[in-house]
């Protein structure tokens, strides 16, 4: 009997850059029209990996969003991950990467974890009917320089941007020992999920 062959993959990448390299890119891209700062930057470090796992929580959403079970309203464990909902979340500390996680490892508090909101437009899904579109969202945060300052080891995508415990569903999980942010760095952080 036929089977399909899907597989969960997530690809991570995070851009370095210096905040006054960043800011001078900022100015100089609103100059020229662009309401994107980071189209011009340099950065000074990249951090590329895949592999994650779609936690059971996850999967329930996505199962609830096929038969239309998603609100759009903030807060809720059904909430959409849109562009005012959905969050990047990242923290100090590790944890087995199971399917049952629902969050993160990193103890309460902004210098062990933090969630930032998407950047404008994110997340993107471009509809189409090959892989390289239809099976592709893209979360993408910046997290500024007061932001996360401290070693980034897991991560994972929240629909719901707060700073307290247990606060919104998580969809995904992975510890990735990715560095460690200082207030001299503005890092951006986009995330791949694509079904293949």
């Amino acid at each position: 009997m036929p089977h399909e062959g899907v597989r969960w993959r997530v690809d991570l990448q995070t851009k370095k850059f210096a905040v006054a390299d960043y800011r001078a890119a900022q100015a100089a891209g609103i100059a020229h029209g662009t309401t994107d700062p980071l189209v011009v930057p340099k950065p000074i470090g990249v951090f590329s990996s895949s592999g994650n796992i779609l936690t059971y929580g996850g999967a329930d959403l996505l199962w609830l969003g096929l038969r239309t079970g998603l609100s759009g309203t903030s807060g809720l464990a059904n909430t959409l991950y849109n562009n005012g909902n959905a969050g990047i979340i990242v923290g100090d500390t590790t944890q087995s990467v199971v399917a049952t996680r629902t969050e993160i490892a990193a103890s309460t508090g902004a210098t062990h974890r933090y969630t930032k909101g998407m950047d404008a437009t994110f997340p993107t899904h471009t509809t189409g009917t090959g892989a390289s579109t239809a099976s592709k969202m893209l979360f993408r945060a910046t997290f500024s320089s007061s932001q996360a300052n401290f070693a980034w080891k897991e991560w994972g995508i929240k629909n719901r941007v707060q700073q307290s415990l247990n606060s919104g569903r998580l969809l995904n999980y992975n510890t990735t020992s990715q560095g460690t942010k200082v207030s001299s760095a503005i890092w951006q952080f986009t995330i791949t999920l694509s079904l293949a």
